[in-house]
């Protein structure tokens, strides 16, 4: 059983050592239990929670193979190996090791919390349990007793991973969210299209109402001749000296 995760608090790797105690309490034949991954011995949270889960593993007497700083290739080997993974963090955004995980043909128990959430399909590729040591033990307990439905279960998130987040898959939704864009930006470019034209007619309208106005109330009250015309001036403005409207 296999837990990859940095080394800290937020990635509730306790959870997963009181579930593999409860297990072996329980007399559930328990396979090898690894906990792995990123780890700064600069970084004092990274060192504080390592030997917190030492401590932790020590007070349970549990056997825990504890890896830290990991290169890829014994990452890819741990993820392809493992009975299950251990995923055990709270309100994950997104979680890169489910995926991982079950494209390496492992089942997956995870928090049912966060990104696991769309990931991870209930009792098919895998369990979304909720964050308690039992909940968490009893999904584990399921597949180390029942190597069948774990390979079943590890073929169901190779096929998933690969045809949901695979590369074509992405490329498939790439390619609609480009279409998406192109179509929205034409909407957009003729809604503004005809909105200049009726702004411009607007304006046209609105000038040339005014020009008569005015050239009808001045010629009332005498300030220009009937030979002069406001209007004429517009038209020229708005037409380039064609005197038709």
């Amino acid at each position: 059983i296999v837990s990859l995760n940095r080394f800290e608090r937020k990635k509730n790797v306790a959870l997963l050592l009181r579930a593999a105690a409860l297990l072996r309490d329980r007399g559930v034949p328990l396979p090898p239990l690894v906990v792995a991954g990123g780890h700064d011995p600069r970084c004092a949270e990274n060192a504080a929670v390592l030997a917190s889960l030492r401590r932790l593993a020590a007070d349970l007497k549990l056997a825990v193979a504890f890896e830290p700083s990991v290169s890829d290739t014994r990452r890819n080997t741990l993820l392809s190996s493992a009975a299950a993974v251990g995923y055990t963090p709270r309100r994950e955004h997104f979680g890169i090791v489910p995926l991982e995980a079950m494209g390496a043909g492992t089942p997956v128990v995870a928090v049912r919390s966060g990104g696991p959430c769309e990931t991870v399909r209930d009792g098919e590729t895998g369990f979304l349990v909720d964050d308690t040591p039992e909940d968490f033990a009893d999904a584990l307990e399921k597949i180390v007793k029942d190597p069948d439905r774990a390979r079943e279960m590890g073929r169901e998130g190779r096929r998933h991973v690969r045809e949901a987040f695979g590369e074509e898959a992405f490329r498939k939704r790439w390619n609609e969210v480009l279409r998406g864009a192109a179509e929205e930006h034409k909407r957009a470019r003729r809604a503004w299209r005809f909105e200049r034209v009726w702004s411009w007619g607007c304006d046209v309208a609105v000038a040339v109402v005014a020009a008569l106005v005015v050239n009808h109330v001045l010629r009332l009250v005498g300030a220009i001749g009937h030979d002069s015309s406001v209007s004429r001036e517009v038209k020229k403005y708005f037409f380039a000296g064609n005197d038709e409207l």
